[in-house]
């Protein structure tokens, strides 16, 4: 569940190696920011939440940060790991939903390892839906 007041801010196609990314970004507020990505209106960090879907393929990324510590969460009855990186507070996991690769790139304070399982846990094989906090 997002947290209270977040809700979809941007959504755009990242060109990937071999596939097409396409990535939903979640706030609380629109986010004029610098882009990292050619396509992308917005930038990772905290505040935000970022959903990245490889059609019929595994989402290529990584945290990045070799000293990354390893959480392992239970997303749709398999084991998997999250990445925490202490310094950021970076929260990062990749997973599949049938055959799409799916990743999750959020912060703490706004998620905690057990919030971003939860999101992972409730996106569906038909299409990532998150549900907004309720009022």
């Amino acid at each position: 569940m997002l947290p209270k007041g977040w809700s979809l801010q941007a959504s755009f196609t990242e060109a990937g190696q071999g596939s097409s990314v396409y990535v939903r970004v979640y706030a609380s507020s629109s986010l004029p920011t610098p882009a990292p990505f050619p396509n992308s209106p917005v930038s990772e960090g905290p505040g935000r939440l970022f959903v990245y879907q490889a059609f019929n393929a595994p989402v290529d990324a990584t945290i990045g940060d070799p000293t990354a510590e390893a959480i392992p969460v239970a997303v749709g009855g398999t084991t998997i790991t999250l990445y925490c990186q202490a310094q950021t507070g970076q929260l990062f996991l990749t997973y599949h939903v049938g055959a799409d690769g799916i990743a999750l790139d959020a912060y703490e304070p706004d998620f905690t390892p057990a919030s971003l399982a939860a999101i992972a846990n409730g996106l569906s094989p038909s299409g990532p839906a998150i549900p907004a906090a309720s009022p």
